[in-house]
């Protein structure tokens, strides 16, 4: 800001009743795109000197800055529709609480009035940059204008990073990534767009593993926005030769003796390897061991992958590798509880993989496939317990996964098979049978045309899947007409009854 712009607003601050700035202005200019942006990145400019816990500053706070960007919120809410005068309003209460509570007389009396009958609230500096990017994105992002959307993104991203550790990191997470995605389909180059999507779906991914599961709506709605910056997304080349391939060929051929080679030939790698070679070879190993022992039955696979993985959880791996390994490795407890039935592997299991889906690793790509692996312990444990709430969240960690896996990837049939199959059992409970029609309509989905031959192992499980519930439904409708009460249960079965949510932060309270 220019010494003359400061001195005319020093001197409207000292005789506030005489008119603020903006506030006889003709609509259009109030309205224009580039006095919106100047006004943002004058709050982005002078983000360390925006509210009273950065007072201690070596610069102390702009107190101009705020005042004239709070009066442009307030004369520009009042010409928006809705929801973009929502975020203006924001903007205009949390600016101006600022000069209120450090010079009130700064205000106009009728702004005073205002405020002592509707205190507005003293926010962090973050949740201020919150507001602001957010109140330039929505018109930003409408009109395509590139340098609003970049701002915007600049005030969030920063907003984000201010906000860790807070209530708020999870929203500013995912919305960061959200301006980022909206910014990548701005992009005319496509490698620099490519890059950006990736950094925006890895922080609405960290976003979304933050949210309770509880939160049905909220994550819902982050999952429909997470599915849909996915879809433009170009699908990974498939590695032409390494472990890839080997089980492409496996996959593609179903010879057993391709399983034999891998094995052999992993074996005298780990033998010579070095760390943290070693380590990462033992998670391949442990993973081809289990996919044999699911072919032959022989528990001498199994044992040996449980060990080969247990080793490489030991071993020096970062953070990702170590959630794979714990994923894997409970799959492998899983196999060998269903085979055993040793309740120690089920529970060594359900630990492990809950320790792999920690919302430290949620922003990555295996994020989907490691929560349908907890689902299928936890669809375990619901059979071995009797335990409906088990069994709820196996479908909600499902469903999390369907949102998090492009419709381009391999594995998102089968993530709906076993969505469809984890609805199935549950619509056995009182007021869950709706959930049979959605299994079906999801087996359908995948099994598709009964007449295509081309449609793959994926759509011959879901038509033996699809068989099962369509005798299922029949046998249940006719014992339901011969004994009207024979679906109801005890209370446990019961859906427990609506939590009080905790009070919200300022970034919940205003929504993504």
């Amino acid at each position: 800001m220019d010494e003359t712009t400061r001195a005319v607003i020093q001197r409207t601050m000292a005789a506030p009743d005489a008119g603020v700035p903006y506030q006889v202005h003709p609509p259009e200019q109030v309205l224009d795109a580039d006095l919106h942006r100047t006004m943002a990145t004058l709050i982005l400019d002078g983000r360390d000197r925006l509210t009273p816990e950065q007072a201690a500053g070596p610069e102390g706070i702009d107190l101009e800055l705020v005042f004239l960007v709070g009066c442009y919120y307030a004369a520009r809410m009042q010409l928006l529709p809705e929801e973009e005068a929502r975020w203006a309003s924001y903007a205009f209460e949390f600016l101006l609480a600022v000069v209120r509570e450090l010079r009130p007389e700064a205000l106009p009396t009728h702004w005073r009035q205002v405020f002592e009958e509707q205190p507005p609230q003293l926010v962090p500096s973050y949740e201020v940059l919150h507001v602001v990017g957010t109140a330039l994105f929505l018109p930003s992002e409408a009109t395509g204008d590139v340098d609003g959307v970049l701002c915007a993104t600049a005030l969030l991203s920063t907003a984000w990073q201010w906000s860790r550790g807070t209530e708020s990191e999870p929203v500013l997470s995912f919305k960061a990534g959200t301006f980022l995605a909206a910014a990548a389909d701005l992009d005319e180059d496509p490698e620099s767009a490519r890059r950006t999507r990736g950094t925006a779906l890895h922080l609405m991914r960290g976003g979304l593993g933050a949210i309770p599961l509880d939160q049905a709506p909220e994550r819902d709605a982050m999952m429909a926005e997470i599915i849909r910056v996915q879809s433009k997304v170009p699908a990974a080349a498939a590695p032409d030769d390494g472990l890839h391939a080997e089980l492409d060929r496996y996959h593609r051929d179903g010879d057993p003796t391709e399983l034999d080679r891998i094995i052999d030939r992993l074996r005298d790698v780990i033998a010579t390897a070095a760390e943290p070679d070693r380590s990462h070879r033992r998670l391949e190993l442990g993973q081809i061991l289990r996919m044999r022992f699911e072919v032959k039955g022989d528990l001498d696979d199994l044992n040996e992958s449980i060990d080969r993985l247990g080793a490489a959880l030991a071993g020096p791996v970062d953070q990702e590798i170590r959630a794979g390994v714990r994923s894997f490795l409970a799959l492998s407890h899983l196999d060998r509880y269903g085979t055993e039935q040793d309740r120690a592997d089920l529970d060594e299991a359900t630990v492990l993989a809950r320790l792999a889906c920690t919302a430290a690793t949620a922003a990555s790509p295996a994020h989907g496939q490691r929560l349908t692996n907890l689902a299928a312990v936890l669809t375990a444990r619901a059979a071995a317990d009797d335990d409906p709430a088990a069994l709820d969240e196996a479908v909600e960690h499902l469903r999390q996964a369907l949102a998090v896996t492009p419709s381009s990837q391999p594995d998102r049939p089968v993530i709906l098979i076993k969505l469809a199959v984890a609805l199935r059992e549950r619509a056995g409970r009182p007021g869950r049978e709706p959930d049979l029609a959605t299994a079906e309509a999801i087996l359908r989905q995948v099994a598709g045309p009964a007449a295509d031959p081309g449609s793959g192992p994926h759509a011959l499980v879901a038509r033996v899947e699809l068989g099962e519930l369509l005798a299922e439904r029949g046998l249940r409708l006719r014992a339901s007409a011969a004994s009207p009460r024979r679906f109801r249960t005890a209370g446990r079965w019961q859906s427990p009854g609506p939590r009080t949510p905790a009070p919200a932060c300022t970034a919940r309270r205003a929504g993504r």
